[in-house]
């Protein structure tokens, strides 16, 4: 699925809150039909697809929402974030998703790996050079440079590190301390290790 243009159009698309509509399936150059037969088949109770990066997250599609999981070794899941069309708050830093992204072998896996984690990602100056290419060698035939542009600017936040633990201030966020959705403080800190961008 994940060398079906379609398919990003359907993950990126409903993150950026767009309907499954001709815009959208403009916008990354498919069908209209071959877009929501997409979804359809994503969020099918039969189908409910998960895609993993490396061996440390998933992508988990239900029906009613997409999860976002890291899988520490020996322990249960972490969720980074659940959407249910756009993300509660964002769950990587433009650092951490490019440090996981250029572990990957090759560039189709390096650009799977970037986009497939891209609506977790809250920034300030986040770039859209790399997005853009992520999405054209993905197979994106439309305007990637818009589209990139969206991702990039979509959850603005600043990041910090204190006793080596990465903290972001946006409110929806699992790794702000101080949101009602915070991980508990152990699980924070196995997030900032696992997601370490000089490992």
């Amino acid at each position: 699925m994940l060398d079906r243009p379609a398919f990003w159009a359907v993950h990126l698309g409903l993150a950026l809150g767009d309907g499954l509509d001709a815009a959208l399936a403009a916008l990354f150059g498919v069908p209209l039909g071959l877009l929501r037969g997409t979804y359809l088949r994503l969020t099918d109770d039969d189908g409910q697809p998960e895609f993993t990066v490396a061996a440390a997250l998933a992508i988990r599609y239900r029906r009613q929402d997409v999860r976002y999981l890291l899988l520490p070794p020996d322990d249960e899941p972490i969720v980074l974030g659940v959407a249910e069309g756009v993300p509660d708050g964002p769950g990587l830093s433009w650092a951490e998703l490019t440090g996981v992204a250029f572990r990957q072998a090759g560039p189709v896996s390096r650009a799977r790996a970037l986009l497939l984690l891209a609506p977790m990602l809250g920034d300030a100056g986040v770039p859209r050079g790399p997005l853009a290419q992520a999405l054209r060698t993905v197979g994106v035939t439309g305007d990637a440079d818009t589209v990139a542009a969206r991702i990039a600017a979509a959850q603005p936040t600043t990041w910090r590190t204190v006793d080596g633990v990465r903290s972001c201030d946006h409110p929806g966020s699992t790794r702000n301390p101080d949101s009602a959705r915070a991980l508990p403080a152990q699980q924070r800190a196995s997030v900032s290790a696992l997601l370490d961008p000089g490992r």
